[in-house]
């Protein structure tokens, strides 16, 4: 299949190979879910990964953007964009996993309501 040529204003784009979008997920981050079982010593924490590199965008807070839920103040850490992968639901109970430190995720936006595309607020876990 042949590329495509743009025409607009005097300027000429043109692509040899089909380009259908422009990749703007620039890390790699794992999902990672966490389940409380009984132990011999009490209660312990089994990490699971849900999905193994999954690609993102993460916007980095600037400054000190605070956040109030239900009388909680506290300041985001980043906002982390990504596609819905099939048959895993993210929620607030998981984490997600960047450069082997660990965020909590506050908040889970479906965006615009379509089922494909994830808006999370995060917060790191220290």
């Amino acid at each position: 299949m042949s590329g495509f040529t743009l025409y607009g204003n005097g300027t000429t784009i043109a692509t040899d190979p089909p380009h259908y979008g422009v990749q703007v997920y620039n890390v790699y981050v794992d999902v990672v879910r966490i389940t409380l079982i009984t132990g011999s010593t009490g209660m312990i924490e089994v990490e699971t990964v849900v999905v193994s590199s999954m690609p993102a965008d993460i916007r980095w807070s600037q400054g000190s953007e605070k956040i109030i839920f239900n009388k909680e103040t506290w300041v985001r850490d980043a906002t982390l964009h990504c596609r819905k992968q099939a048959g895993v639901d993210i929620s607030t109970n998981d984490r997600i996993r960047y450069q082997g430190v660990d965020f909590e995720i506050v908040d889970v936006i479906d965006v615009r309501n379509l089922g494909k595309l994830l808006s999370l607020t995060l917060r790191r876990i220290k």
